[in-house]
């Protein structure tokens, strides 16, 4: 059993991972954020810790006695990584999975795919989130997605800047790809990869 810290739980893909970690593992998830229901997401495999990230405290706080941390934010991601590679260097706590999106490599999509990319420029504190890690000496693996769908588990894997072959990814997908990052320590150490559904 692992304890798996995960940040941006109100997320789609953080929710995913948290649903995905306790129905396929016997791992203990600890949650951070506001409004998240203690009724609705108690167990005795969870830890509901009701605050922010910009909590110098509480963050502090849910890093105690972690394995990995799952970053799964949708805003502020370069600030907030900061905070996030602060507190874990204060618990000797090493290993973190960053979700992303495919903008810091320029993997823009097909002309007919343009239109989803009208605010690219917004992809921007992503590349400046995986800089900050790059340069930090944790034992990261960055995911890069795109467009997030329902559907089943069946995807590739392509390192740092390779071009994706198909574009969209399902939520079950990533948080499986992340469940085998939790599970195996090693698993794409300190490297890019990104994520997508083949042909």
């Amino acid at each position: 059993m692992l304890n798996v810290l995960i940040l941006g739980t109100n997320s789609q893909i953080g929710n995913a991972v948290r649903n995905y970690l306790l129905d396929n593992t016997d791992d203990h998830v600890t949650l951070l954020g506001n409004g998240l229901s203690k009724k609705e997401y108690d167990s005795q495999r969870q830890t509901i810790i009701a605050g922010s990230i910009d909590d110098k405290r509480q963050i502090d706080f849910a890093m105690r006695d972690q394995d990995v941390v799952v970053v799964c934010l949708c805003k502020d991601v370069d600030v907030k990584i900061e905070k996030i590679i602060a507190a874990m260097k204060k618990s000797d706590l090493s290993r973190i999975i960053f979700v992303g999106f495919m903008g810091p490599y320029e993997q823009k999509p097909s002309v007919q795919e343009a239109a989803r990319n009208a605010t690219y420029k917004t992809l921007q504190p992503f590349a400046n989130a995986h800089k900050e890690l790059k340069d930090s000496d944790l034992d990261y693996t960055i995911i890069r997605s795109n467009w997030v769908t329902q559907g089943p588990i069946n995807y590739e894997v392509n390192i740092g800047g390779m071009p994706f072959i198909e574009q969209d990814v399902s939520l079950d997908q990533i948080a499986s790809l992340i469940n085998q990052l939790v599970e195996r320590r090693h698993l794409y150490e300190r490297q890019t990869i990104g994520i997508n559904t083949p042909l």
